[in-house]
């Protein structure tokens, strides 16, 4: 992991993540569960270069709170579509899109796209 805590410069500077399993500070994570961690570290790295953020509003936890129910219905709505077989009756290049990496698709669709 980088020790260099900065934000980089939009554009201009890369923070260095080093994603090996056996220097994770979560020593109990798979090789996976890094691999989508790295992936949603490069995606805001991503948005920082291209500046798709704002600075944290003044009422962030109230929209952090509406956040994390959205999160929660988007859950629920997903398990019910999973159980009843939508997901993996859709177009599977496109239902693999929405997983940060190829091996979280593979788990999900080993365990009927399942969210826990």
């Amino acid at each position: 992991m980088a020790t260099n805590l900065q934000a980089p410069t939009p554009g201009v500077e890369d923070i260095p993540i080093d994603c090996k399993v056996n220097s994770t500070v979560k020593n109990n994570w798979n090789c996976c569960q890094l691999q989508v961690y790295c992936a949603k570290i490069d995606e805001v790295d991503d948005q920082v270069r291209r500046k798709t953020f704002d600075d944290r509003p003044e009422d962030y936890d109230e929209l952090r709170d509406d956040g994390n129910g959205a999160a929660r219905n988007f859950r629920t709505a997903w398990n019910r579509a999973a159980a009843n077989g939508t997901i993996a009756s859709q177009d599977q290049d496109a239902v693999k899109k929405m997983f940060y990496a190829d091996c979280a698709y593979d788990e999900a669709r080993g365990n009927s796209f399942q969210m826990t």
